[in-house]
């Protein structure tokens, strides 16, 4: 018995070994059941279960269990989830095309331009301290007491356009606003505007507001900004290591650590001082439209892209993520010889993804002619093998050829009859 026991704990041991060391996994509608790749929010509640928003649907997990609500299996009126914000047992649910969805864990409740006047297309939902829900919608600022609605347009308020996308609260309550026109603050009485005209705000078009304290971090189309409430500090392509101006979201962990997620060039993490960007040179991120950023209790950052699923970081190593297929995910481009070689008159050729990408699989004769197209779509990241058949050819020499992006590569192979 004692030695069954020794074994089985260096057996743990070495699968913990293991996990530690690997520092990147991926969830895709591929290997996992992720309803879609397009990944709007992320957020984990009291429990750890990780409720995510896509364009197919809501999903939560648990680590091992996957449950998913779509207009198919559940009361949901929409799939295509905007936001998530969670309230004890409430989901509070942002649709843009069938208004916002409150989930009990039981019972499904629609607020919709016929239930009270809240337009369809809600881009964001945001639960302040005292459990007003905020609500960003394409026509204007709503807000539920639970029992009671307000409506904000820029006809009774500070709104300087209807279009109104993320909301967030900061340390003293105030509701901060991100529009397509500017910048908003609103403490419960006043409205104060904030535009690239009368501030230094770089650009009008708010993606993400993320509150530090009674500090705000606003995402736009001009880079990463700081606001105090007395100073301005903007960080961008020219004047920091931001990789992009457009800054789609932002998220700051237990560290103080800011992770930005950018429209076409990845994520980048700021401590302070020192810039880190991710892309695809240095991680298995399979599309650089990022759309969310979380953190769960043990330490791993969990990334929502605009159509590669999920990845999950921790830089010591991922911590307590179940087993799933993207650990084994290929590190780079590859193209393998083909088997058999010589060959008549089939053969099978195989090549390797690291993240999604569109390819061509061609081959040529021996002047260069093309003679045949075996791929030619988008692939998402993994191991491939594709069946050739010569037999309508003549013995020779040949040649077949990979392109994916800036990597191509050619191998000779032999049809012998």
């Amino acid at each position: 018995m004692k030695t069954l026991f020794f074994v089985f704990a260096i057996v743990l041991l070495f699968v913990n070994n293991i996990l530690s060391q690997t520092k990147w996994v991926v969830y895709s509608t591929s290997n996992s059941k992720l309803p879609h790749n397009e990944v709007r929010d992320l957020v984990f509640d009291s429990s750890g279960d990780l409720w995510i928003g896509t364009m197919g649907g809501i999903a939560s997990y648990d680590g091992s269990n996957w449950s998913i609500y779509s207009k198919s299996n559940s009361s949901l009126p929409s799939n295509r989830v905007m936001d998530i914000a969670l309230e004890g047992n409430n989901v509070w649910i942002a649709t843009d095309e069938k208004g916002l969805i409150k989930y009990d864990r039981s019972t499904w409740t629609v607020y919709d331009y016929a239930s009270c006047g809240l337009s369809p297309f809600v881009h964001r939902v945001t639960v302040a301290a005292n459990g007003c829900k905020w609500i960003g919608t394409a026509a204007g600022l709503a807000m539920f007491d639970g029992t009671n609605w307000s409506f904000f347009k820029t006809t009774n308020s500070g709104l300087p356009v209807n279009w109104v996308m993320p909301v967030a609260c900061d340390g003293k309550g105030n509701i901060w606003i991100g529009t397509s026109g500017g910048l908003v603050k609103y403490d419960g009485s006043n409205w104060s505007t904030f535009t690239s005209s009368n501030s230094p705000l770089p650009d009008n078009y708010i993606y993400d507001i993320t509150s530090e304290g009674n500090t705000v971090w606003i995402g736009s189309d001009g880079g990463l900004t700081k606001y105090d409430g007395t100073n301005w500090t903007t960080f961008n392509t020219s004047n920091s290591g931001l990789p992009e101006n457009k800054v789609m979201c932002i998220a700051i962990n237990s560290n103080g650590e800011k992770w930005i997620g950018t429209r076409n060039s990845g994520l980048a993490k700021f401590d302070g001082s020192n810039w880190v960007v991710f892309n695809q040179s240095n991680s298995i991120l399979t599309d650089l439209w990022i759309e969310a950023i979380t953190f769960d209790s043990k330490g791993n950052t969990w990334i929502g892209t605009m159509g590669g699923g999920i990845a999950v970081y921790n830089e010591s190593g991922i911590v307590s993520v179940p087993n799933v297929k993207t650990l084994n995910l290929p590190a780079d481009f590859k193209l393998y010889q083909n088997y058999p070689n010589p060959f008549n008159p089939s053969t099978t050729i195989s090549f390797s993804l690291p993240w999604s990408q569109f390819i061509t699989l061609k081959i040529y004769d021996i002047l260069g002619i093309e003679i045949s197209t075996l791929v030619n779509e988008e692939k998402q990241p993994g191991n491939y093998k594709i069946k050739f058949d010569g037999s309508n050819l003549s013995s020779g020499i040949y040649y077949y050829q990979i392109s994916a992006g800036q990597f191509v590569e050619t191998k000779k192979f032999v049809l012998l009859k």
